[in-house]
């Protein structure tokens, strides 16, 4: 508001003018300058041409192909400054007023929160995309590999097929020459490896008698290889001969071995049952002495026992305990004191039993005082949580009721605040 009675004081007073104003007087002043430029120059252009200069003069020459930009009317230059900051000012609310560019009521931090988060989705994902990416192309180099590998294989197959079909086809070739020729007529029936010739053979004889002698040291060959066959069987039947004797020699001297062996073992088995024989007679004998010994001792025994000689022997669980099968009945020294005993218990046990009623009326007592402090805390600590609870519960009603004025001021005063077009015409109205 101060901006604006400033704003309307400066159009209201005479500065407003623009003369008045310092950028009117600037302007008029500079036009002054420029005008008496322009007479002095004028006056000196005829003593200039009267001297035969030929100094340069726009103002004086029409065919000049330079020109002089005229100088703009002070007010007609302030109209255009005018115009052009209330553009910039119409911009300037324009940015203001846009619903993207527009900062009040607006959470910048929950927008920079988004932008980030939005960044963040992006970045992921791009890294995702990015992931399979790098996965489709594996996967592809992979089919790729073992497509070529495939193909590689098909090749493979393809030039052994192609080689085994020449090899064939190479082979039939032969054969059809070779019948053409008539090299199966030529072979000799009766040896392969020979060739039938039509005509006169002048080595036969030669040939045959190498053949007879070659014939005939295959033969002597063969009949020494059969001898030595049959040395070598002869020498084979009698190593085995011998082999068989030397065995029938140690298994003869085996069986003497253990038949020794076992006559040895029946000896020493049968000393063996003798001595066990004699042990055992030995061992019966002094067992019946020692029967007779231990049935002369029991006898002695029982004879001189206490049973017998009606005497009590002492019990191992105490003197005041009796053997059952040695009882024979209580002296009355023994029953009176078996009465004071008993009446001794009897006074003991009800002064236990008095002392043990006390004890628990006691513990009864000390119970329900313990019980009362306990409840007597949880009383005074509910009420101290109650009072917590309430003194909480009015801080919250405090707080939400701070709030709501909040809102209220911030809905209702600040965002509801209208932009007026007075605020924007206090700006740039100065001549600065």
């Amino acid at each position: 508001m101060a901006f604006q009675s400033t704003a309307e004081h400066y159009r209201t007073s005479s500065l407003s003018h623009p003369a008045n104003s310092p950028f009117g007087r600037t302007q008029q002043q500079t036009m002054q300058q420029q005008q008496t430029m322009q007479m002095h120059s004028t006056q000196q252009a005829p003593a200039t041409q009267m001297g035969g200069s030929s100094s340069f003069n726009p103002h004086m020459s029409s065919a000049s192909p330079f020109s002089v930009r005229p100088e703009l009317d002070p007010l007609e230059r302030e109209k255009r400054e005018i115009e052009r900051r209330r553009a910039r000012l119409d911009d300037r609310k324009t940015r203001i007023l846009h619903a993207k560019t527009r900062v009040m009521g607006v959470d910048v931090d929950a927008l920079n929160e988004q932008v980030k988060e939005r960044a963040e989705r992006e970045r992921l994902e791009q890294e995702r995309e990015l992931y399979h990416d790098s996965l489709t192309a594996h996967h592809a180099r992979t089919l790729a590999g073992l497509e070529e590998e495939r193909k590689v294989r098909e090749r493979i197959q393809k030039e052994e097929m192609n080689f085994y079909r020449n090899q064939q086809s190479s082979e039939k070739r032969q054969r059809e020459a070779r019948s053409a020729s008539g090299w199966d007529n030529m072979i000799d029936p009766g040896n392969g490896s020979f060739l039938s010739f039509v005509g006169e053979d002048r080595e036969k004889a030669a040939r045959t008698a190498a053949q007879a002698a070659q014939q005939k040291d295959w033969l002597a060959q063969q009949l020494a290889i059969q001898a030595d066959k049959e040395a070598r069987e002869r020498q084979d039947e009698a190593d085995y001969a011998e082999q068989q004797a030397n065995i029938l020699a140690i298994k003869k001297r085996n069986e003497e071995d253990a038949a020794a062996a076992a006559a040895a073992r029946l000896r020493s088995q049968q000393e063996y049952n003798q001595q066990q024989s004699a042990q055992k007679s030995q061992s019966r004998m002094r067992h019946a002495s020692a029967t007779q010994h231990a049935n002369n001792d029991e006898l002695a025994n029982t004879l001189g026992s206490a049973l017998l000689n009606e005497t009590v022997p002492p019990s191992a669980l105490g003197d005041h305990r009796s053997i059952p099968y040695h009882f024979k009945g209580f002296s009355a020294e023994r029953r009176q004191q078996i009465l004071d005993d008993q009446f001794r218990q009897t006074q003991e046990l009800q002064q236990r039993r008095i002392a043990d009623r006390l004890s628990e009326a006691d513990y009864a007592r000390q119970s329900e005082a313990v019980r009362r402090e306990m409840l007597r805390a949880d009383r005074a600590r509910e009420e101290l949580e109650r009072a917590r609870l309430v003194a909480l519960k009015d801080e919250r009603a405090h707080q939400h009721k701070q709030k709501t004025l909040r809102d209220q001021y911030h809905n209702h005063v600040v965002y509801t605040n209208p932009v007026s077009e007075e605020y924007f015409q206090q700006f740039g109205t100065s001549g600065r």
